[in-house]
Parts: C-alpha cells; structure tokens; sequence
C-alpha cells in the first residue's frame, strides 16, 4: 500500500498545473463510467432475486395443484360411496377367497387411504388375512371371536383372537378339519410393511404400509404424502359392506377433507398473486434502475467530451 500511495505522488508532482495528473490546461482523460461493471452487477442481481421469488413461486404452485387434485378425488370419492355395495358380497362359510367383491372394497378403501381420509375403527366390518405356505389369502368379519371351547366347533377360514400369550400368533385361522381335529395355523401379513422412525413420509411411496419404531403405530402414505393411522395389524382391515350410518360417517370426512382443501387453495392462490406482484415488482424497479443509470452514464460521457 505505500508504494502504490508514493507512485501516485510522484504522478501529481511532476503535473503540478493539470488535472488529475494531465498537463497545465488540458482536461482530463477519463476511460468513463464503468458501465459494464454496473450492468453486470445489476444482472446478477436481479438473477438471484429472480430466482428465489421464482422458487418460492414453485413450492406454492406444486401445493396449489396437489390440493386441486384432492378436491377433484374427493369429490370421485363420494361419487363411488353411492355405489359402495356393487358388486354385491355373496355370504359363504368360509368366505370365498377368491371372490372379487372382496377385492373391490379393498381398492375402495385404500382409495380413502390415498386421499387421506381417516376411518374410525368402528366403520371397518372385515379383515383380510394371509396364511400357510406358500401363502393363502382368507377374509373374516368383524369383530374377530375367541376359540370356542371345543376345538371341533370352530368354523374352517375364520379368524381367532388367541390373545398376546400365544407363542405362535394371536391371531390364527382354523385352516383344516383333519379326522383328529382341527389344525390353526398363525396368521401372516397380507401385504409387507416398511418401519423408519417418526411421521415423515416424503421419502415413501402412496399406498404403503408403515410402522413408527418410535410408537410403534402402523400409517397408511397417502398421495400427498401424509400417514393414514391404522390399526390390526397384521390383519387388514377394510371396508366390506357398509349400513347407511357408516356412508354418512365417510361423506361428512370426505366433505370436510374438500372443505380444508378448498380453503388451504385459497390461501395458496392468494400467496400466488402476492409473489407474482413482487416478480413485477422487482423487474419494473432493475429495468427502472438500468435506464437511470445508462442516462446518467450517457450524460456523463457527453460532459466529458
């Protein structure tokens, strides 16, 4: 630093009559106003700011469109509540495994897993259950019973609640009627299940299955990424025929679903229209910014000439 200062010391000494070091009576030579420097630092600028109102547009958008989406699904969903009930279930002892009606309310269900709706447990009238090997898929009514007493009276294809102290399953599925009586074997999950610890589920996938290692508590992932509680494991629960009290139960949760949604869009709209006015906002102001100095840059080249 002291050498620069000398330099320029000795440059003003040996113009002791000029301006900024030129010669006695003649102006001074100026390289101009940096205006490149000054554009290109307003460019940047106006990038990053661009960039992150931008961003920020984006998340409210992709969030705008998911609840869009919802309501739209929401509404399919109390459209199929009204036929809920076809195909019918035809009743047999055991249930017929391969029965599609069974299937069907399984897909409805999960269809209000998807969309978010929670069911009280009190809603659900049936569970499907895996047994065996190599596995075989069953279907039971609820509420599951205890063991009769006597083993021979129990009903082949229906599950029991042995209750916690049995080693080899709670639940259990009188499987055959063999000449010596009957065989249980436990039952298995019907669809695999992943575990992680806590509530966040944007790293899955909708429709799975999940348990909190920090609860221990089962969700199903919905399509926007929520956990759906659910209970009975391993057994899954769905909804096989509802009564009119159970639809009714459905149509207030869906109807409050598409309310909730329908006010978080509104809000979402309305952050839309504010980022987009300070989108404007900030192009009007850098382009308001380059014109004022280009025509003080102008103005000052035209003095110096």
């Amino acid at each position: 630093m002291e050498k620069e200062i000398s330099v320029t010391t000795r440059n003003a000494q040996a113009a002791p009559q000029g301006i900024m070091g030129s010669p006695a009576g003649t102006p001074a030579v100026s390289d101009g106003p940096p205006v490149k420097d000054i554009t290109r630092a307003l460019h940047d600028a106006f990038r990053v700011l661009y960039a992150r109102i931008g961003a920020a547009a984006e998340v409210v958008n992709l969030s705008l469109k998911q609840k869009t989406k919802d309501i739209a699904d929401c509404t399919d969903l109390l459209n199929g509540l009204k036929a809920w009930n076809t195909p019918p279930i035809i009743a047999k002892t055991p249930p017929d495994p391969l029965n599609p009606a069974n299937q069907d309310r399984i897909n409805k269900t999960d269809a209000l897993y998807l969309n978010g709706i929670s069911i009280p447990d009190n809603n659900y009238d049936a569970v499907r259950y895996a047994y065996g090997s190599p596995p075989s898929i069953g279907y039971s009514r609820l509420p599951i019973p205890t063991p009769p007493l006597k083993a021979m009276e129990s009903v082949p294809g229906q599950v029991y609640d042995f209750g916690t102290a049995q080693a080899n399953g709670r639940y259990q599925v009188c499987s055959n009627v063999p000449p010596l009586g009957y065989v249980f074997d436990p039952v298995i999950p019907p669809i695999s299940s992943k575990t992680q610890k806590g509530t966040d589920f944007s790293s899955c996938t909708p429709g799975d299955l999940v348990q909190d290692l920090d609860t221990g508590r089962y969700y199903r992932v919905s399509n926007a990424k929520t956990g759906v509680e659910v209970t009975g494991y391993p057994l899954q629960k769905f909804i096989q025929s509802p009564n009119d009290d159970v639809i009714s139960s459905l149509i207030a949760q869906i109807n409050q679903k598409i309310s909730a949604s329908s006010d978080l869009s509104k809000g979402d709209s309305l952050e839309v229209q504010k980022l987009s006015g300070q989108l404007n906002t900030v192009v009007t102001t850098f382009v308001a910014i380059l014109e004022k100095i280009t025509a003080a840059c102008n103005a000052i080249i035209s003095n110096s000439k």
